[in-house]
């Protein structure tokens, strides 16, 4: 999930929980107060009706007529009851069927003053009448159909107004992040348009966004560091270039002039020969690492060709086999039909020669019976190399910074290196759009896996 997602997800969360605390807070209040409202409306029947009922002899006909049409119109399922008092105790045989029970008995007898109880979803209330002929209690019932009703639309009101302010609050929460985080998205937008060649390119941001501003400062600072770093890196390798193409260059003028002695001895002819062959891989080695650190990705890939996969692996090869003579290396194609086409891809064959060199030269170093087994495999979109060897492994703590310039795993400490091998490597895989991976267990042996598109 974005982050700016993120932060509209939180905002309408928190906003929907106070809405919805709020609404539930106003859906009880409303409940209560319709609750109240039937309670005080059935204790005014309770009397209207003691008064009609036990005083109606004191009334007139039209009067007695009158209260009974306007205001004893009947509640839904209204009942009322008149039970005469032994005393101050209530005949439990002249109470109605439905409420002869123990429960309710106790709470009339209790209560003869005004009290209001649930019965079978109805409302009950009971009120003590004094007469003139004694003491009555009247017991009233009815159910308060328009009141849940009410309550009923106001649920629903309030449901309907949280989902629709919820909607309404995400899609604004999404606007404003959106806005809020617009100024981080143009310092993305300008950091991207930063590489290797554009290190003079610096953040612009208005000082109005405070601690943005901070950012794009402090940004702008290591920009600067960097790019004295990179014009630092640059002349030391056009230094370093100069430098170590002259000696070369020296070599090679003196081995051709050496061969060209009619008098030379077939031995010391080879030898001449091994040394101007040696010369010029250096050389050419020397001007790949050279191109490798100073230009960028798309000058790069300008020197891209298509080339063999497994040719390369051959030529790393040879050129092991010369330290490790020894050495015992099996190599197998997984199902492979060669066809024209096998095994090629894009990119520079000679670091490639380079990376298979670094890995398989490890592989060797760090095993003790120099066994290495190396399957290659021709996919449909790729192609693959896996190079296994039993040596002494790689610590797990040690797997994820095994890749990284200068960095040795801790059990290696009995063999020469400067831990730029690997990292070379995987630097030349990364750069021809393939991927290199490394499994490995201490004294279990290491299984690498170099995989380039096709």
């Amino acid at each position: 999930m974005k982050y700016r997602h993120w932060i509209a997800l939180i905002f309408t969360l928190a906003c929907s929980l106070i809405i919805g605390i709020f609404s539930i807070l106003i859906y009880y209040l409303v409940e209560q107060h319709t609750y109240n409202q039937f309670e005080n409306r059935l204790e005014e029947r309770a009397i209207l009706a003691g008064q009609v009922l036990l005083e109606k002899d004191e009334l007139n006909s039209s009067s007695y007529n009158e209260i009974v049409e306007k205001q004893m119109r009947k509640l839904p399922e209204e009942e009322h009851y008149i039970i005469r008092l032994d005393g101050d105790s209530v005949p439990y045989q002249q109470i109605p069927n439905q409420f002869q029970n123990k429960e309710i008995y106790e709470l009339l007898q209790n209560h003869l003053d005004i009290k209001f109880f649930k019965e079978r979803g109805n409302l009950v209330g009971n009120l003590l009448y004094k007469d003139n002929e004694g003491n009555f209690l009247v017991i009233i019932t009815a159910k308060d159909q328009d009141g849940k009703e009410d309550v009923a639309y106001i649920k629903k009101v309030l449901i309907s107004m949280f989902l629709i302010t919820t909607l309404l609050i995400g899609v604004l929460a999404n606007y404003f992040s959106r806005l809020i985080l617009l100024p981080v998205s143009k310092i993305i937008y300008q950091l991207k348009a930063i590489n290797a060649n554009k290190l003079d390119e610096r953040l612009k941001l208005k000082k109005n966004h405070d601690k943005l501003y901070e950012l794009s400062k402090a940004f702008n600072t290591m920009l600067s560091k960097i790019e004295d770093s990179f014009e630092s890196q640059k002349q030391f390798i056009h230094n370093a270039s100069h430098e170590l193409r002259t000696p070369l260059t020296i070599i090679l003028g003196e081995t051709d002039l050496a061969l060209q002695d009619k008098n030379l001895k077939a031995e010391q002819k080879n030898t001449l020969l091994k040394i101007q062959l040696q010369a010029e891989k250096l050389r050419n080695l020397i001007k790949s690492l050279l191109e490798l650190a100073s230009l960028n990705e798309n000058e790069l890939r300008e020197s891209f060709c298509h080339y063999r996969f497994d040719e390369s692996l051959q030529e790393a090869l040879n050129s092991i086999f010369e330290i490790y003579p020894d050495a015992s290396i099996d190599i197998q194609y997984k199902e492979q039909d060669f066809t024209n086409h096998a095994f090629e891809v894009f990119g520079n064959a000679m670091w490639m020669e380079i990376a298979f060199y670094n890995i398989i030269h490890n592989s060797l170093k760090y095993s003790k019976e120099k066994k290495v087994s190396i399957l290659l495999e021709d996919q449909n979109e790729a192609v693959q190399a896996e190079i296994i060897d039993n040596g002494i492994g790689i610590n797990n703590e040690d797997l994820r910074f095994i890749t990284k310039a200068f960095y040795r795993g801790k059990n290696a400490y009995f063999s020469e290196g400067t831990g730029i091998g690997l990292a070379i490597s995987n630097q030349i895989v990364q750069l021809q759009k393939g991927e290199l991976k490394i499994f490995s267990e201490k004294q279990s042996g290491t299984r690498v896996i170099i995989k380039l598109p096709k």
